[in-house]
């Protein structure tokens, strides 16, 4: 991967971070168990779609030309 693939990964959590921060300096919430709850979640969420992504391409190399892989892909692995 490159430097550039890199730092756009890094954008999404430094927000986070950053939004978090101000959420506790903000707010006069006791508990943020359900922000917390949430991150982990999506990140979960967006792990299992990129490994899910990354191991169908290693299965099919990229040969998304037969319909039957195309509806596959589609509508279990994305709509997952």
């Amino acid at each position: 991967m490159s430097t550039l693939q890199y730092v756009s990964l890094a954008v999404s959590p430094v927000l986070l971070i950053v939004i978090i921060i101000l959420l506790k300096n903000k707010s006069t919430m006791a508990s943020f168990t359900n922000i917390r709850n949430s991150i982990f979640f999506g990140l979960g969420g967006a792990l299992l779609l990129y490994l899910s992504s990354y191991l169908i391409d290693m299965v099919w190399h990229g040969n998304m030309h037969n319909m039957r892989r195309l509806a596959f892909f589609v509508f279990v692995v994305i709509a997952f």
